[in-house]
């Protein structure tokens, strides 16, 4: 993930934006002292939230609501058209607040929006890990991170294992991250499953090329594909682009996760059963010098461009999450004798 800018709250006071903003306040009457303080007041019935809140303390300091002032009000007039803040979901009456201060400031408070997130808990060996700010006892997410990193021998798999838990559950429900099951080189890791699918993927195309059948010709015989779950995974891909304009119009990127959750499973279902018919001919049928004579060599061409799609839509929606797309995985540890 790269941010392109990484905004300093110190910032904001020393290039007095906190200061600009609240005298803007100030002067529209949204300002008020009692009891020592400054106090933004809520007014007119258009007002969300009908609480007064403290911007300076009587001791002189500003509170985060300030700072929270400054910044919305600095990020729209930079020409942001969405303003999106991802909170806990102990922080809903923060929404009503801000969009009091931009109707107060005369700026379009329909463009601040927040995505209130649940819980994360944290389970190891089975047990849920009791984390306290007071106690001193906190797990981090460089932690958990380098612990996963450990265990699948791979810089990076903590990242992917992190992100794919977080992405995978709607903001409305709580996140429970499993290490032991993040660490595993199982396909019931659903992380582990989803990188095993798309390296899956890339394994049948090399073979393809070694055995020469991976040139793409002009013309693909499409009606060569006419098993149902070839049928049925065609479609999938073709509800990619909606899968993704819904989840980035909602806000709601778990829907990308469930999608390639299935896309690998159809996928991984059809492999599976397609035993008597394999998409490439084994080793055993090119042993005779003229297997290419008794092969459906078209149903092959077919075939292989429709794992060059499944692949290309599955590469892209994890790109999209933020998940690596292996091309190369171990054999997971439930694989046995699979080639």
């Amino acid at each position: 993930m790269v941010f392109d800018v990484w905004f300093s709250e110190e910032s904001l006071h020393r290039w007095g934006h906190v200061e600009a903003a609240l005298a803007r306040l100030r002067a529209g009457g949204f300002l008020e002292e009692h009891d020592g303080a400054l106090w933004f007041v809520t007014k007119g019935e258009s007002a969300v939230e009908d609480k007064d809140r403290v911007v300076r303390k009587s001791t002189g300091a500003y509170t985060y609501f300030a700072s929270d002032i400054a910044y919305h009000t600095d990020k729209i007039e930079r020409g942001y058209d969405r303003l999106i803040a991802v909170l806990g979901a102990d922080h809903h009456g923060y929404v009503a607040r801000i969009r009091n201060v931009l109707d107060a400031l005369g700026l379009p408070s329909d463009r601040f929006e927040a995505l209130l997130y649940q819980l994360v808990f944290v389970y190891q060996e089975g047990e849920l890990v009791k984390s306290s700010k007071r106690a001193g006892n906190v797990v981090t997410a460089d932690e958990l991170m380098g612990d996963i990193d450990q265990a699948a021998g791979r810089v990076g798999a903590g990242r992917d294992a992190l992100r794919f838990f977080f992405l995978s559950r709607a903001a409305s429900t709580n996140v429970d991250i499993d290490v032991e099951l993040a660490k595993k080189k199982s396909l019931d890791n659903p992380v582990f499953y989803v990188q095993y699918g798309h390296a899956r993927l890339c394994s049948i195309l090399r073979k393809a090329d070694r055995i020469g059948l991976g040139d793409v010709p002009a013309t693909i015989p499409w009606d060569k594909l006419d098993h149902e779950d070839e049928l049925r995974v065609a479609m999938r891909l073709a509800a990619y682009a909606e899968v993704v304009a819904e989840a980035a119009a909602l806000r709601e990127p778990h829907r990308v996760v469930f999608y390639v959750q299935e896309l690998a499973r159809e996928f991984q279902s059809y492999f599976t059963r397609l035993k008597a018919d394999p998409i490439l001919p084994r080793d055993a049928t090119r042993d005779d010098p003229t297997w290419r004579d008794r092969w459906d060599v078209d149903k092959t061409v077919a075939r292989l461009a429709w794992v060059r799609a499944i692949r290309a839509v599955y590469g892209s929606a994890l790109a999209l999450i933020g998940v690596d797309a292996p091309e190369r995985m171990d054999l997971p540890d439930s694989a046995g004798d699979e080639e």
